[in-house]
């Protein structure tokens, strides 16, 4: 996967071309003209050979259940079912740690240890010695070495510890995954049935809990965006919208009404510090009444054809 949404093999190979074909390219100036970047581009011409050819890798392959579960999601979208071209980056960010999509790391193991672990000869380390004896004397220290060696495992306590799956159940897919860790080492001591039924077991536990596990992240989804309606608002705090969350035209009418009282009333105090610097006071705030009588007197002046009338 590149590391760009935006990552184009045609442009960039038609600039490895383009460099390929010049004595002294200039790499900064062919990235920017072709749109590729500038360090993808003088690695491909360092090297001068083309990409390798893409071959599916199953080491970040999913699991049944994980398909399953991805399916399932996949199916509670919407009808039309699309994504955009950043929905694989988004869902691989989102992938959770126990689905292990990272590359797997392996600690290397010595070659004489391997050989030493054979359980075929230890099982019979008794006949071994035994036929040995017969042929060559062998000493009795190196010949008991059970308590140095071999050991057979005592059986497991029937009793329950605290830890046990029966009192304390998984509530992540981490611990049901460790709890099926440890159950799946004694699986070789059962009936091929019965290893088939605990095998469809885990795998129904496993998805089951994944979509568990994305039924709450819808949940908290839902939750996190019913947030702002819940909210109780003082007086200090903006007024809300409509209580449906969308905003209609009420809402717009009245941020305008808002708006256009804060832009006059910053108009009259603009104009109050004017009047006060040119005549030294304040202008005082004329009543209602008088403005209607000026108003009324200023009609009558004009309709008598008079230039001058009196503003009380």
């Amino acid at each position: 996967m590149p590391k760009h949404a935006n990552f184009d093999e045609s442009r960039l190979a038609e600039a490895c071309t383009t460099a390929l074909a010049q004595k002294r390219p200039n790499i900064a100036n062919i990235a920017r003209e072709f749109d590729v970047s500038r360090t993808t581009l003088s690695d491909r011409v360092k090297k001068a050979k083309a990409p390798t050819t893409p071959t599916e890798s199953m080491k970040n392959a999913l699991t049944s259940y994980q398909e399953r579960a991805l399916v399932a999601w996949i199916q509670q979208m919407c009808k039309d079912r699309q994504v955009g071209k950043m929905w694989a980056y988004r869902f691989m960010a989102r992938i959770p740690a126990h689905l292990n999509l990272a590359p797997v790391k392996q600690k290397t193991k010595e070659l004489r240890r391997i050989q030493a672990e054979d359980a075929g000869l230890l099982q019979h380390y008794d006949q071994i010695v035994a036929n040995l004896s017969n042929q060559i004397e062998i000493p009795e220290l190196q010949s008991d070495l059970r308590p140095y060696s071999f050991q057979t495992l005592s059986p497991p306590p029937t009793a329950l510890s605290s830890s046990s799956v029966e009192i304390t159940p998984p509530k992540s897919i981490e611990a049901l995954l460790k709890n099926q860790t440890k159950i799946t080492k004694y699986l070789d001591t059962f009936l091929p049935k019965m290893q088939r039924d605990i095998t469809k077991i885990f795998d129904h536990q496993r998805e089951k809990l994944e979509e568990l596990h994305m039924t709450q992240d819808t949940i908290q989804r839902i939750r996190a965006a019913q947030e702002p309606l819940r909210r109780q608002y003082t007086k200090r705090q903006v007024k809300p919208l409509s209580q449906s969350g969308v905003l209609k035209a009420s809402d717009a009418n009245r941020s305008i009404r808002a708006r256009k009282a804060k832009d006059m009333a910053a108009e009259e105090r603009k104009l109050a510090k004017q009047f006060e610097k040119i005549y030294g006071y304040k202008p005082t705030q004329r009543p209602e009444e008088a403005i209607r009588k000026a108003a009324e007197a200023k009609e009558a002046a004009t309709r008598q054809g008079e230039l001058f009338f009196y503003d009380n």
